[in-house]
Order: structure tokens, then sequence, then C-alpha cells
């Protein structure tokens, strides 16, 4: 067998490659948290390498899913069910990680307890620790930009939440190297991005269940029809209907001959990530 490298694969090929590599930097910062934790006795240390940990594995189920789904010979719904599985329990990993990251923010907020002085050398080690991870999520969340297939939305969003999270860690190890109590502002600013991590999740489940009932490709569909309207093509762009309602990216039979039209559908499939087949032997669906 022929390992490709990076340079050879495509783009979705080198979102997984990337993605097998981050899952165990997340666990070896997520060790290297904890130690830290330990050696300076700082739970909110604790906690923050609890959450890598519920990163690595938010990355690892639609990481497994996508190497599973290459192994085994599914049909088309069989495939579609089992990514959108995996999209839903990476949110539900990242949404009760990020939850109980900001249970203990709410405590250390109202308490004004759990003050980390972790001195100039650690502070530094942990503000390099947090920035690198911060980094390697900005990176991979940019990577997946746009790409609107489930396992590798998955992947986009578990970047996100990890970036937000990695904010928290980088301004509290900052704050360290200054005298003073700062474990109000620490716990105010764990629990703004972890509210925001936590929806991060959330919005996940509640995306694919309106996906899972055809709410998301009703209105794709409503906005394409409103869309055509207001160009005035809903005489020369007929839609034939969907591929697979349930699926990602939502793929919508269309037919049309007109160059204004084709122009039209181009630009619409970018801004809003579907994919248009022109099947001119189709007769319209209704309206």
């Amino acid at each position: 067998m022929i390992k490709r490298n990076p340079f050879t694969m495509t783009k979705e090929e080198r979102v997984v490659f990337f993605t097998k590599m981050s899952v165990p930097v997340n666990v070896l910062l997520a060790i290297g948290k904890a130690l830290l934790s330990l050696f300076t006795l700082s739970f909110f240390l604790f906690v923050n390498a609890l959450y890598s940990l519920g990163i690595g594995l938010a990355k690892f189920v639609p990481l497994n899913t996508q190497l599973e789904a290459g192994k085994k010979t599914l049909s088309a719904s069989q495939l579609r069910d089992k990514k959108n599985r995996a999209y839903t329990l990476t949110g539900v990993v990242i949404a009760v990680s990020a939850l109980v990251y900001l249970v203990y923010c709410t405590r250390m907020f109202i308490a004004k307890s759990g003050n980390t002085s972790y001195g100039t050398i650690l502070g530094i080690t942990i503000a390099a620790f947090t920035f690198g991870e911060l980094a390697l999520a900005s990176v991979g969340a940019k990577t997946m930009r746009r790409r609107h297939e489930p396992l590798l939305e998955a992947i986009k969003m578990t970047n996100l939440a990890s970036a937000l999270i990695s904010i928290v860690l980088t301004q509290t190890a900052l704050l360290s190297l200054s005298e003073g109590n700062h474990s109000f502002y620490n716990g105010l600013c764990g629990i703004i991005f972890g509210s925001l991590a936590a929806c991060v999740g959330i919005s996940m489940i509640i995306r694919m269940r309106l996906i899972e009932k055809g709410k998301y490709a009703e209105s794709k569909l409503k906005t394409l029809r409103k869309k055509l309207a207001e160009e005035n093509l809903s005489e020369s762009v007929f839609l034939l209907g969907c591929a697979d309602v349930k699926a990602l990216p939502l793929v919508i039979y269309v037919r049309t001959e007109d160059k204004n039209g084709e122009s039209f559908l181009k630009k619409f499939s970018e801004k809003h990530a579907v994919s248009f087949v022109c099947e001119q032997d189709r007769e319209p669906a209704s309206s």
C-alpha cells in the first residue's frame, strides 16, 4: 500500500489526515495541563485538562466514523445515518464538556475563589501551551470553512469550541503574572466563552434534528424560490426536488438552459453550501 503525503491528498483527505494527528496532540495537551495542575495545585487548570480530553473525544467520534465508513460497504442511507449520528454525538460531547466547564467558572465567579497564581515561569509555560492549542484550533477551523459534509463540519465545530476555551486559559495564564485575585475576571471570561462553546454543541444537536426532519431542505428550497423570483428567473430555472433531504451537502435537481440561471445557481451554491444537478428529462417539482 502506497502512503500518500499531504501535498498529494484531496482537501477532504488532508482534513482527515491532520485531524488524525491532532487527536493525540489534544490528549498530550490534556496530560500536560493535568501535570501542571498537580504541580501548581490549580483545580482550574485540571478542569481545562478535562475539557481538552473532551475535545479530543469530540474529534475522535467523526474521525473514527470517517475511517470506518471507508472500510465498510454501506448503502447511501446507511452511510448518511451513520454520519448524522456521529455529528449529533460530537455535539453532545462538546455541549457536556462545555457545561461542566461553565459550572466551575460560575462557581469561581460567584465565590471569587480558585485564584490562579502560577509564577512567571509557569505562567509563560501555560500561556505557551494555550497559544499553541489556540493556533491549532484556529488553523483547523479555517481549514474547515464552508465544508458542509457532516463529519468534516463536526470537526470544524470542535475546533471552534476548542479555540473558545483556549482564549480563557490564555487570559488566566497572562493575568497570573500580575499580583491580585483575578478569580472574578477569570470566572466571568469562563462563563462567557464556556456559554459560547456550549452553544456550539447545542446548535449542532438542533441543526441535525432539523436536517433529519427535512426542515433544513425545506428552508433552503424556500430561500431558493424566493431568490429566483427576485431575479425574475422562476420561469427559466425549474426545481425538480432534492436527492436526499436528510443528507449533507443538500443536492437539488434543477432544469435550466438559461445562462443567467446557470450563473445564479453557481453563486447560490457557493453562498448557501448546496449542490445543483441538472436533470433535463425530469418534470418540475410542484411548489
